[in-house]
C-alpha cells in the first residue's frame, strides 16, 4: 500500500480521488474526508478503492504507461493481514478485477519471525529472555517494547539493504540479520495467535487438534478415568498440551 501523502498526491492529479478500502468500502467518515479534501484545496472528490489510488499514482506520478491489455498487481501488507488486488486500465481510470489475501499474516508476523530468530541466536541468554517474556518491572516492559520496535525497524531496513543490526535489551547483545535469513524466515512463518497475553506461533495441525478437542469437550467436563489419566500424565490430551487439571464434585 502506498503512503498517505503519496495517495493524496495521486488523488490531486488523477481527478481528485480519496481512497476507501481494498474492495471499495469507505473506511472513514465520508463527510469528514470530504471536508478535509475541500480544506486542502482538492475541490470535489470521489471515493475509490485503495488499489485504484495506488495504480493512479503508479501511472500518473511515476509516469508509467500501462497498455490496455496489461494489469497491475497491488499488494498491501498490513499489521495483521495481507491483501492483493489486480487492477486493469479502463476508460474511466482503473478497475479492480480481482481481490484476495491472507487474513492471518501481516507485518506483526514478520516482526515475530525476526524476534524468534534473534532468540535462537542468543539461546544462552536464558535469564534475559525470561525477563523479556514475562516482564515484571517498568524497565522490563520498556525493554520488551524496545525489542519489538527494533525488530520492526530491522524488517523495514532489510527491504532496501542486505543486513540490519538489532540490539537485544537486557541481554545487551547486538545481532546482525541478513536479508537472506529474513526471506527464509518469512517463508517458514506460521500464523500467530494471542494466548494469555503472549503472541505464539501455531501450525495448522495444532489448530485442527484444538478445534477437535473443543468439540469433544464442549461441556468442559470429561469422564473420571480420562481425568485421572490426564492428571497422572498431563502432557497432552487428544494431541493438545495440558497445562493443569482441576477436579470438583
Amino acid at each position: 500500500m502506498i503512503g498517505v501523502r503519496k495517495t493524496v498526491a495521486a488523488a490531486a492529479i488523477a481527478g481528485s480521488m480519496l481512497v476507501g478500502g481494498v474492495g471499495g468500502a469507505v473506511l472513514y467518515s465520508a463527510t469528514v474526508l470530504t471536508a478535509a479534501a475541500e480544506r486542502a484545496g482538492l475541490g470535489t472528490v470521489r471515493f475509490v478503492p485503495e488499489p485504484v489510488a495506488a495504480a493512479a499514482y503508479f501511472a500518473t506520478v511515476l509516469g508509467r504507461t500501462i497498455p490496455a491489455e496489461r494489469v497491475i498487481v497491488v499488494y498491501d501488507l498490513g499489521a495483521g493481514t495481507f491483501d492483493v488486488s489486480v487492477v486493469r486500465p479502463s476508460p474511466g481510470g482503473f478497475d479492480v478485477v480481482a481481490t484476495d489475501g491472507l487474513p492471518d499474516v501481516g507485518g506483526v508476523d514478520l516482526d515475530a519471525a525476526v524476534v524468534g530468530h534473534i532468540r535462537t541466536l542468543t539461546a544462552g541468554a536464558t535469564t534475559a529472555w525470561q525477563r523479556l517474556d514475562w516482564p515484571q518491572t517498568v524497565a522490563e516492559y520498556q525493554a520488551l517494547q524496545n525489542l519489538w520496535q527494533a525488530a520492526r525497524v530491522a524488517k523495514e531496513q532489510l527491504s532496501w539493504q542486505d543486513v540490519a543490526d538489532l540490539y537485544v535489551p537486557i541481554a545487551e547483545r547486538t545481532i546482525r540479520v541478513t536479508r537472506d535469513e529474513f526471506e527464509m524466515l518469512a517463508q517458514l512463518k506460521e500464523p500467530l495467535v494471542q494466548l494469555r497475553g503472549r503472541w505464539v506461533e501455531v501450525r495448522p495441525d495444532q489448530i485442527e487438534r484444538a478445534l477437535a478437542f473443543i468439540q469433544k469437550h464442549q461441556t468442559g467436563k470429561m469422564e473420571l478415568a480420562e481425568a485421572l489419566s490426564t492428571a497422572l500424565a498431563p502432557a497432552t490430551l487428544d494431541g493438545v498440551p495440558v497445562a493443569a487439571v482441576e477436579a470438583s464434585g
